[in-house]
């Protein structure tokens, strides 16, 4: 489970910091690529620890 946290983590910082994706699009892929049901304030708050990491 920690693999698959650091990977959505990394995934989430790439998209947001590298390619400058919305909230919008970025909560689209992720559901998609992980087969999550994530909303957008669960997914900024793994994107900002993924950021203090």
């Amino acid at each position: 489970m920690n693999e698959y946290n650091s990977e959505l983590g990394e995934t989430l910082v790439r998209l947001r910091d590298e390619h400058k994706w919305n909230w919008g699009l970025i909560r689209g892929f992720v559901n998609r690529q992980f087969h999550v049901s994530l909303d957008q304030p669960t997914l900024k708050e793994l994107y900002r620890q993924a950021k203090c990491k």
